[in-house]
């Protein structure tokens, strides 16, 4: 099998793409735009599929799934992206998932694609997020209505990671099925790799009846795959002077679980608990969030833009006052040299933000100047993670001249430089977050009280007002678990919260500072609206809940950032001191938030009660969950990276959408997976 890398390519007439290592071209040089719309668009009846959704009666947001096995140029997404923008709803969603093992560099895919003036808005969209070359799934929100998931990966890797579950007694995936295929790549006789009966089978678990795919190929080893994976196969005249071409849809079978299969000890499998299966009726309308900082506010962007209408409530006077209202917020990547899970999530989280404050609503909030985390004793693990991530421009190793050239002022300390991230300006977020039209705010609210109604929507009581809504969102914190006390068969959350405080102080007579230094704590560059202030801190107080400020707290603030920033001596500081500010950080055990549905407990307790005598029990249901109520907490100090991709999630979730995020990743920050550890370790 190939491995993962780069793509190799060379070019005829300047415009034509080949690829080296298979010796074959990205599109023909004829007409490949042509071709492309005839093979995947016109055979997918795409047209008349995207037309459907326009002329559909007044009904909830729906979205349509492609996925693709080679993204190559990208030109079949430019295709589909320009044909859905013509004819789509706006609320309604088009998610391209798309495989490629051997990504093009950018300036390829722009030299690739610039022949193709007739996409020009998803073209330049595309090159303006294209991600850095990392194995993996890359999200992309390209437009509001219009997703792309890179699967950095071969298509086995690649696909399964939208599985909720790989175990053989789960026959096919029901939610997010995909409902057009296009099977392109390379010719199967220069790549055999790809063209296998476990890509067709995969293709089956996330088809359902009204799937359709098209292919270039009519090779025996493919309609032999297809027809044993369930679907129809249908020979069609090919595009220009190729004689043939397939296209069919999938016919397969129509169960999910069986339980009758056997399984042994060892059989592999993902746990099912994770797995969410809403009941409701049809795709909720309206939602609740409640507390507005940074998770809650995105999250009620995200359901907004979505269609559903969305009321922000928060028992402050204005968003962001708690532990998000910090007048300066640092977009910090806490990353491994080894593909661990907190890191890999910290990075997802970390490219996703990075895009997300970059869109032309949220821009004036966010500056880009980078971070660099100052290192106390260099090790082989940062030469590794110098090696795992300096070629895709994510971090470098720097020495203390380097940094202190990037920095702007002396550094003795050797750093890891972070180029793509930088921080936010809280009161410029404020502003961009509620002049969003679609988002009602509510201030001065405390809920009182949440029931789940007959008809499956909830009623909430709040100290001025009464909401009945499909969909509750709970982005409360550590006062989560206070409203959860008032909800039958839920439980108290495993988290704590952690004071921190931040120092803001004169900045004259001082280097100006150009990116984000961090030691044992922070400091950023002056915001441009107060050029002569800088901030620093943030403390880290456990069982400390007081809320008013601690001089003796700032002192530790300055002499930290002294020990560190030797131009920054407590005597050029500390006695500038002009303000500062106290907030508490909402953290779990394991340092991921709580981002997903909410489980009902009783029902967790009878379902998966066989784990606690053997922790390697199959138990094949998925997890007991109370329909349209979701949490999205625990967010610690990296809560401006990590809540737009929560945000994503949650929606993701409410409207039955493929994942933003890998399957498995989902499964680690679902607020069950306390649950279920207790469970196993007879703790409950």
């Amino acid at each position: 099998m190939t491995s993962f890398s780069r793509a190799d390519i060379s070019w005829r007439n300047s415009s034509t793409p080949v690829s080296t290592d298979y010796d074959d071209v990205y599109f023909s040089a004829d007409d490949g735009a042509a071709e492309s719309h005839f093979v995947f668009l016109q055979n997918n009846y795409l047209t008349e599929r995207f037309s459907t959704l326009l002329t559909a009666a007044p009904r909830a947001a729906e979205s349509f799934v492609i996925a693709e096995t080679g993204f190559g140029t990208g030109l079949n997404f430019l295709q589909a992206a320009t044909l859905w923008r013509q004819f789509a709803n706006a609320d309604d969603q088009l998610v391209f998932i798309s495989c490629e093992l051997h990504p093009l560099q950018k300036d390829d895919l722009i030299q690739a694609l610039s022949a193709w003036s007739g996409f020009a808005d998803v073209r330049e969209a595309l090159i303006r997020d294209y991600p850095p070359l990392i194995q993996g799934m890359h999200t992309l929100e390209l437009f509001d209505n219009v997703r792309l998931i890179l699967l950095f990966n071969d298509v086995i890797d690649g696909f399964s990671a939208l599985l909720e579950n790989d175990h053989r007694i789960i026959q096919r995936q029901p939610e997010s099925a995909v409902n057009a295929w296009f099977l392109d790549g390379f010719a199967p006789s220069k790549n055999p790799d790809m063209w296998t009966d476990r890509l067709f089978n995969l293709m089956a678990r996330l088809s359902n009846r009204d799937t359709t795919y098209a292919s270039f190929t009519a090779a025996g080893i493919v309609r032999r795959g297809l027809k044993s994976a369930g679907f129809t196969v249908n020979k069609v005249k090919g595009f220009g002077k190729k004689r043939e071409m397939i296209r069919g849809g999938y016919a397969g079978f129509p169960e999910v679980f069986d339980h009758t299969h056997p399984v042994t000890r060892n059989s592999p499998n993902k746990p099912f608990w994770p797995i969410y299966r809403p009941s409701l009726p049809s795709p909720p309308r309206t939602a609740l969030v409640v507390g507005a900082g940074i998770a809650g506010c995105t999250t009620a962007k995200a359901l907004s833009e979505a269609g559903i209408a969305t009321t922000l409530i928060d028992t402050a006077d204005a968003p962001m006052m708690a532990a998000s209202g910090n007048p300066q917020g640092v977009l910090f990547p806490k990353l491994s040299h080894r593909a661990e899970l907190l890191s890999e999530f910290n990075l997802f989280s970390l490219l996703y933000a990075d895009r997300y404050y970059q869109q032309p609503a949220m821009r004036a909030g966010y500056y880009r100047t980078g971070m660099l985390q100052l290192i106390d004793n260099p090790s082989e693990q940062h030469t590794l993670l110098h090696q795992r991530f300096s070629a895709v421009d994510i971090a470098h190793r720097v020495s203390a001249k380097d940094a202190s050239d990037i920095a702007g002022t002396r550094l003795n300390h050797e750093a890891i430089w972070y180029p793509q991230t930088g921080w936010v300006r809280q009161n410029r977020l404020r502003e961009a977050f509620t002049q969003h039209s679609d988002i009602e705010f509510r201030r001065n609210e405390t809920l009182n009280n949440a029931q789940k109604q007959a008809d499956g929507r909830w009623q909430i009581t709040t100290s001025n007002a009464v909401f009945q809504v499909d969909l509750v969102v709970l982005c409360t914190a550590s006062a989560t678990n206070t409203l959860l006390s008032n909800i039958p068969d839920s439980e108290a959350l495993p988290t704590k919260p952690i004071r921190g405080q931040v120092s803001e102080f004169d900045s004259t007579g001082l280097p100006a500072l150009k990116t984000v230094i961090c030691h044992k704590g922070y400091i950023c560059p002056s915001a441009p609206d107060e050029p002569d202030v800088y901030t620093c801190g943030a403390s880290y107080e456990l069982k400390n809940t007081d809320l008013n400020l601690n001089d003796a707290i700032h002192s530790q603030n300055l002499q930290n950032l002294a020990d560190y920033l030797p131009d920054f001596s407590t005597e050029k500081t500390g006695n500038n001191t002009i303000r500062g500010r106290v907030g508490f950080r909402c953290t779990t055990p394991d340092y991921l938030p709580m981002v997903g549905p909410l489980f009902n407990v009783t029902g967790f307790d009878r379902t998966f009660s066989l784990l606690g005598k053997n922790a390697r029990s199959h138990i094949p249901l998925p997890g007991s969950y109370h329909d349209g109520l979701f949490v999205n907490i625990g967010h610690g100090s990296r809560g401006f990276g990590s809540a737009p991709i929560s945000a994503a999630l949650i929606t993701a979730y409410a409207l039955s959408r493929p994942l933003p995020i890998p399957f498995p990743m989902a499964a680690a920050l679902n607020p069950a997976r306390f649950v279920i550890r207790d469970i196993t370790r007879n703790r409950r």
